[in-house]
């Protein structure tokens, strides 16, 4: 998928990591994301950090970008988990009594993967695994928007 550059081995803070890891998931083993790893391709590193999300039992969505003011250029890119952010309330709607309730989606997960380019390369600047949510199981994590 990528390659990648390591030159930090050391645990930053719990959830970020720097430090090449393997889990073990229903596709078999899969690498974890590492801070200092490095993509050719934003694309990569968005299907890298997928296939580690559809292993472990999460979604992901593409959340944000940086561009620099000097060249208008995209500089950075956030990957979040798809449970990341809150509900918002609507409040009623006219003519209507109530609007049925719905599973919760939004739980506020900061589980996150930071892309910064560097030297024409993608590389991971954050990382954070620790979901405020029980993760999917196997079955039901393919199921989801990004792995369809």
């Amino acid at each position: 998928m990528g390659e990648t550059d390591v030159n930090d081995r050391d645990e930053v803070g719990s959830g970020t990591f720097s430090t090449p890891m393997r889990v073990d998931g229903e596709k078999g083993v899969v690498n974890m994301p590492f801070v200092g790893q490095a993509f050719d391709r934003w694309e990569s590193a968005y299907e890298f950090y997928n296939a580690y999300g559809l292993a472990t039992g999460f979604g992901v969505q593409k959340w944000s970008t940086s561009s620099s003011m000097k060249t208008n250029m995209v500089i950075s890119r956030t990957f979040v988990c798809d449970r990341e952010g809150v509900k918002r309330d609507k409040g009623k709607i006219d003519n209507v009594k109530e609007m049925r309730d719905r599973f919760v989606v939004r739980v506020n997960c900061k589980a996150r993967m930071i892309i910064k380019l560097k030297n024409e390369k993608w590389v991971v600047s954050t990382f954070e695994d620790i979901h405020s949510h029980e993760l999917t199981s196997p079955l039901e994590t393919k199921m989801l928007r990004s792995h369809n």
